[in-house]
């Protein structure tokens, strides 16, 4: 599941970097993300998780024997080191880090190394927050409006209404997403925008926000959301955190 939820946020600032060409690009060799060799999220974890701010994945979209057992790797920002950790999930590398914090809308120069070996700089935004105003019960026949504020704009903006099963063997889920404006602060969700997923289906509305940015043949993008969740029956609701740790996991 970590790499469902990782791969989402990645799908989601490369087709927000593709549609708004956003960030200064002019010491770049890559213009495709796809063609990047790293790719660095960093995703602020929403405050009701009762965790510290942030949370740090590298992917290698490269060869993967380009990367041994044994590896070393090293992340700062504004030169304050950040303790990361290499694995190996399903034949793919990654190197993440968890609750370290960050203050949203501002700058920092990140520096990422393999080995004692510079990958990049870049000077980075973390994205201004969104605060939304969900609705206390949601119908997926009807449609829904969300209302939200954000400080400044960001470089891209996202509507997502989402279905899950978690009683399904393998988890069953659907999810549609809208790409706003960065100046929009309403809209509108369409009626059957998600198919139902049987007994035990939930819901979730969220407003994703992303800052897209290019260095040298890596691509970095850094998220932040708020989000409601909404089930269709009675049962052991597990903590919000629980959950956020099985996406990322």
């Amino acid at each position: 599941m970590r790499k469902i939820w990782f791969l989402l946020i990645v799908i989601l600032g490369i087709s927000a970097l593709f549609i708004a060409a956003c960030g200064d690009d002019d010491d770049n060799n890559i213009t495709d993300p796809n063609q990047a060799e790293w790719i660095l999220t960093f995703f602020q974890i929403p405050p009701e998780f009762d965790r510290a701010s942030f949370m740090f994945d590298a992917y290698w979209n490269g060869e993967g024997s380009a990367i041994a057992v044994g590896d070393t790797f090293a992340l700062t920002l504004d030169g304050v080191n950040v303790p990361v950790q290499a694995y190996n999930y399903d034949n793919e590398w990654f190197v993440s880090a968890y609750d370290f914090v960050m203050q949203p809308g501002t700058n920092y120069e990140v520096k990422f190394f393999k080995n004692g070996n510079e990958i990049l700089t870049k000077t980075i935004k973390t994205c201004y927050e969104v605060t939304a105003t969900f609705p206390t019960a949601y119908d997926p026949t009807e449609p829904v409006t969300l209302n939200w504020a954000v400080a400044n704009n960001n470089h891209t903006q996202f509507v997502s209404v989402s279905s899950s099963n978690w009683d399904a063997e393998p988890l069953d889920y659907d999810e549609e997403l809208y790409q706003v404006s960065n100046a929009t602060r309403t809209y509108t969700i369409p009626a059957n925008a998600v198919q139902y997923l049987g007994v035990g289906t939930e819901y979730e509305l969220a407003i994703l926000e992303y800052n897209n940015y290019f260095a040298g043949k890596n691509y970095i993008t850094t998220n932040q959301g708020a989000g409601n969740f909404y089930e269709t029956r009675v049962k052991n609701i597990k903590n919000r955190i629980d959950r956020a740790l099985k996406l990322a996991m």
